[in-house]
């Protein structure tokens, strides 16, 4: 059904439930006078009555705009394993994340019972760093997770803007990292996905792991990809095991893919960065990891150290997740019994160095985990699994304002 005039539009968004009839009469008076619907759903999304993806719905007249009690406010991202959408659940009025699975995903013997069952296993995941799962369910055949939704700006995107970290924040970041991946180990789900974009620092800066266990639950036969097979992803972070496929894969891929996260974080650049993406697979197998001290000499060997062993090319020869953790956390707690040391001394602190800034801009101090004092506050939202925007989305885009088209989902 295609919405053309005016009055269908407002005749489909009345239906669909995404205003109240207050604000739909309220969007009929800002509006009134204008000659199509295009031109009201333009008005409509760059006012904020709706989002891209709500006027788009309405224009193509696809109702309704809820999943199961979940009301459907925008949508976030989508990939070859299902969509995210921000949702609202109806009665308690708090905001979620819906990530609708694939049906072809579930298609396999046994695959809806070992989905099930994973979704279980992440649920009864408690951890203050990982986002959590709170329910799974399922509406006319079609499953779908729902899950915590954080509004924060990701590891990826602050380093693009600012620079590589401060030593200590890039180390506790790591070593948080690490402690919610441990957790969800212990329960056999690992990531396979882990990249800085899934690496978010909320509203209060507080570090959260996105999308654990989220690859494998859309799509069982995940452990058996080889990276060149996956559509979706970044090959810069994926293991040598999972570039050949020859070797099994398990939760050892998660701790090369944290080292080049901690490599970025500290470089702000990728291991592997150079030729086009068989030679960016292929470059994973050289028998030694690249030195974060090549692109930045002053980085504390231990660190340096930490890093190269956790991108080592052969499983066996990494760091487990633990002892990342806790090789981190002695490498801090030394750092701020130095710093506290040389306080009573009445000495200037021994200051660790930030950055050398991006773009000749000065260096970038980045606080210590806790501290939020100075830092750029977290303003986009991050979402699981934001792939490619759909032709529907690009032709929406076409309607709004280029001050709108500028604003991160």
């Amino acid at each position: 059904m295609s919405i053309t005039t005016p009055e269908q539009f407002f005749d489909c968004l009345s239906d669909s439930g995404i205003l109240s009839e207050t604000d739909v009469q309220a969007a009929r008076q800002m509006t009134a006078g204008l000659p199509d619907a295009r031109t009201v759903a333009k008005r409509l999304a760059n006012q904020g009555f709706l989002s891209r993806w709500q006027a788009l719905q309405v224009l193509a007249g696809k109702l309704p705009a809820y999943l199961g009690k979940y009301k459907l406010l925008d949508q976030l991202g989508a990939s070859e394993t299902g969509a995210a959408f921000l949702a609202e659940h109806e009665q308690m009025e708090r905001r979620v994340v819906v990530k609708v699975v694939n049906r072809k995903g579930l298609q396999a013997k046994d695959a809806l019972d070992q989905f099930l069952d994973e979704a279980r296993h992440l649920a009864a995941i408690d951890h203050r760093n990982m986002i959590h799962v709170f329910d799974v369910d399922s509406t006319g055949g079609q499953y779908y997770l729902v899950l915590e939704y954080v509004e924060g700006e990701s590891l990826q995107s602050f380093v693009d803007r600012h620079g590589p970290l401060a030593f200590d924040a890039a180390a506790g970041y790591i070593a948080l990292s690490a402690s919610a991946l441990a957790e969800a180990h212990q329960q056999q789900i690992w990531h396979h996905r882990l990249q800085p974009d899934r690496l978010l620092l909320d509203m209060h800066g507080e570090l959260k792991v996105l999308d654990i266990g989220l690859a494998r639950l859309a799509d069982p036969q995940e452990d058996q990809r080889r990276a060149s097979d996956q559509e979706s992803g970044d090959v810069d972070y994926v293991a040598p095991e999972q570039a050949t496929g020859k070797n099994k894969v398990d939760h050892r891929a998660d701790v090369y893919a944290l080292g080049c996260c901690f490599y970025f974080l500290l470089t702000g650049q990728v291991p592997y960065g150079q030729g086009n993406r068989a030679q960016r697979l292929k470059a994973r197998l050289r028998p030694t990891a690249p030195d974060v001290r090549e692109l930045r000499p002053d980085t504390p060997q231990e660190l340096a150290e930490i890093c190269a062993q956790m991108m080592a090319t052969q499983p066996r020869q990494r760091l487990s997740i633990e002892q990342v953790g806790r090789q981190l956390g002695s490498w801090l707690k030394q750092q701020q019994a130095a710093q506290l040391s040389a306080t009573a001394l009445n000495e200037p602190p021994a200051t660790i160095p930030a950055a050398a800034g991006k773009n000749g801009e000065e260096p970038q101090a980045f606080p210590i985990l806790g501290d939020t004092e100075g830092r750029s506050r977290p303003t986009s939202a991050q979402v699981p699994d934001a792939g490619e925007e759909e032709d529907e989305e690009e032709e929406l885009a076409e309607l709004l304002d280029d001050d709108q088209n500028k604003k991160v989902w």
